[in-house]
């Protein structure tokens, strides 16, 4: 998929959310929860206009970062060294903004108990199909594991992808199965942390035994 076909998409997306948006707001009443704490139970409150709203402004994210970050980074480090990867992941990120507004309309309407668990799931999603792509990403400063040793080396930043690719994969298949079992909400965030800290740490590793005398090849 190129920019402009994943830019069309993105668009499709946000007149989506726009309509349930419309649709939603003849469903809730005046002040809904807005947020909600680590029990699925709500514990702040506010116009329905924030919830039918926010997500709209988060949506219109997804296309602007398409368009600016290859224009706002130095060259070769913006997405253009591995652009059909860079279109997908980018509609990917707006797929999950559209299942999260829905998530959170729906649930501030009352047609939703375990608003947490189903939000951690549509993450664990996101982490699995970010995942299956991790091996394609090229070295950039906006998108992927981005630490000290990956921008360093081009052979730490593909054997780290490489490995975090299968981690974020198989994690996130198994975190929407285990978001969605009556557990406590801890558990699938400490297992979302943990999956995001352990790449970090991967890569210092793989750097002292793939450049042991600190110099990138």
């Amino acid at each position: 998929m190129n920019i402009k076909k994943s830019l069309l998409v993105q668009a499709s997306m946000l007149v989506l959310g726009l309509l349930y948006s419309l649709y939603m707001n003849q469903q809730l009443p005046d002040r809904v929860p807005t947020h909600w704490n680590i029990n699925n139970q709500p514990d702040a409150w506010g116009p329905k206009s924030t919830v039918l709203y926010l997500g709209l402004a988060i949506l219109l994210l997804g296309p602007l970062m398409t368009v600016a970050i290859p224009k706002l980074s130095p060259k070769n480090f913006g997405g253009e060294t591995f652009g059909e990867t860079f279109a997908t992941v980018m509609l990917l990120v707006q797929g999950m903004f559209l299942a999260i507004h829905f998530v959170i309309l729906r649930s501030a309407g009352g047609g939703m108990d375990n608003i947490g668990n189903v939000m951690m799931a549509v993450i664990f999603a996101f982490f699995a199909f970010f995942g299956n792509l991790m091996g394609r990403i090229k070295r950039n400063f906006y998108m992927g594991v981005r630490t000290p040793w990956t921008l360093a080396s081009e052979r730490v930043w593909l054997a780290t992808h490489r490995r975090a690719g299968r981690l974020w994969f198989f994690g996130g298949i198994g975190g929407v199965l285990f978001s969605l079992l009556p557990i406590p909400m801890y558990v699938p965030i400490a297992a979302l942390v943990l999956m995001s800290l352990a790449p970090v740490v991967d890569s210092y590793l793989l750097s002292r035994r793939l450049e042991p005398d600190g110099t990138p090849q």
